[in-house]
């Protein structure tokens, strides 16, 4: 089980949504499933905006607001390590208020009946230390040497400094400012989720007319966000899945990234059949068939191969940041169900190196594939014998196996007056209940049985 702080959102009315049924929570992998409009997408694209910059950043932006929850105990914890110069352990909580409003036009959205969105980060283990003096350099507000005063150990525990400047600000002038500065500094890495990209649905139509979006509607100088309100008529998600391109990035290499080549050799081999090659010099995509020595433009290549092309890319050239959560909308359009298959066990992989993801599916073959990753991760716990013939049978890898600690899944729930979502059951044993699913497919093959029985009349 992860250990250290732990997230929770709480959401109220947003878009279609009328209530969000528990605190949410993001794991390493979280999951929706709902029916078409129930607003899964709306809920995405905030939670992709809450980390898409660091909270410092939404802060001086005034779209989100800190409070620390036991602001007082902490000072005292903090006048105690000054004054008696001793090391002093307390824990507290971090409180982020996204305003509802601001959020719905940064995304470029329209949509109303928002309530303002609050980000809990629990659980948060200080350990002050006595520091040395005059750091801060007489700067009040969001100082630059703010990063000095902390360091991330393990389990994400938080060593902060305490010197006279900063025991000056906070007891003797009654300033809490410098303190709250720190605490937007670290929170995105106590937190472990540093920032978020966004592949949309209509992702393969996007890459192949990328060129001309780039060119005529967006251009480079729209990219930045202070810029890409300019464009109201596209949601900001979908605009800055623009700059993951190696067109607009150049983070970009030549080279693939090894550190994930499980993952994207996996991919290539399973789904596709082929290779994806990146030539940086002329900044264009080739998609090269196994058996074949001729390199396909890109454009010119099956909808399967056009719709992975931006995942693949930017997992094997691509630069990822530590501790990205990557939010896939609808990963199994265009793709055959042993390719459904293949990318479910590339997800599986790419939780399993430490990067988050949140799936929006409608997919039965991608749930299938995950509790079989559930059943699996079972039985090797319980009988390592047993699970490794299986494995060995099926070609499967310890990288293939999902913890189910690491697993959360909602529900979104129409009703007459809205949306609501709700948490679903996962299994230890075997794996992630999906009712919706389960209706649809027994309704369907109640049906297929009458009509068989019709025509055995016949």
């Amino acid at each position: 089980m992860d250990k250290g702080p732990k997230l929770i959102i709480k959401f109220g009315r947003f878009g279609p949504i009328k209530k969000v049924e528990e605190p949410f929570e993001i794991k390493p992998l979280t999951i929706f499933f709902g029916r078409n409009n129930t607003g899964k997408s709306y809920l995405a694209y905030a939670i992709w905006a809450i980390f898409e910059e660091p909270f410092l950043l939404h802060y001086e932006a005034s779209l989100v607001d800190i409070e620390i929850d036991n602001l007082d105990e902490v000072i005292e914890a903090i006048k105690k390590t000054y004054i008696n110069k001793e090391k002093t352990k307390i824990k507290t909580n971090l409180i982020f208020k996204v305003n509802s409003k601001k959020l719905v036009e940064y995304l470029n959205l329209k949509i109303e009946n928002v309530d303002d969105i609050y980000v809990y980060i629990n659980d948060i283990e200080l350990e002050l230390v006595p520091g040395v003096p005059g750091s801060l350099k007489g700067v009040p507000h969001h100082i630059p040497e703010s990063y000095d005063y902390y360091k991330i150990k393990k389990d994400r525990k938080v060593e902060l400094k305490v010197d006279y400047e900063l025991f000056d600000y906070i007891i003797n002038k009654g300033d809490s400012y410098p303190l709250k500065d720190i605490f937007l500094f670290m929170s995105n890495e106590v937190l472990d989720i540093i920032v978020s990209y966004y592949f949309p649905a209509s992702r393969s139509g996007l890459f192949l007319l990328r060129k001309y979006f780039l060119e005529k509607l967006i251009t480079k100088e729209l990219l930045p966000m202070e810029k890409r309100r300019e464009r109201k008529d596209i949601p900001a998600p979908i605009i800055k899945f623009f700059t993951l391109l190696p067109e607009v990035d150049p983070q970009y290499e030549e080279t693939p990234n090894q550190e994930y080549k499980e993952v994207w050799e996996f991919l290539e081999k399973e789904a596709l059949r082929g290779e994806i090659v990146f030539n940086k010099k002329i900044s264009e995509t080739y998609f090269e068939p196994y058996g074949s020595r001729s390199r396909v433009p890109i454009n010119l290549c099956s909808s399967s191969v056009v719709e992975l092309s931006p995942l693949l890319l930017f997992i094997k050239y691509g630069k990822l940041v530590k501790n990205p959560l990557l939010i896939i909308e609808e990963p199994e359009i265009h793709l055959h169900p042993d390719a459904q298959y293949a990318l479910s066990r590339a997800i599986i992989r790419l939780i399993n190196k430490g990067v988050k993801v949140l799936l929006i599916t409608h997919s039965p073959e991608i749930l299938q594939e995950l509790n079989n990753a559930i059943m699996c991760n079972y039985l090797f716990n319980k009988n390592k014998e047993k699970a490794k013939e299986f494995m060995e049978k099926y070609d499967w890898e310890e990288l293939d196996l999902l913890d189910p600690e690491k697993t959360v899944a909602y529900i979104f729930d129409e009703e007459s007056d809205g949306v609501v979502v709700r948490k679903t059951n996962i299994d230890k044993k075997y794996g992630i209940e999906n009712k919706l699913f389960d209706k649809i497919l027994k309704n369907k093959t109640i049906e297929t049985s009458d009509l068989l029985e019709l025509l055995d009349d016949e």
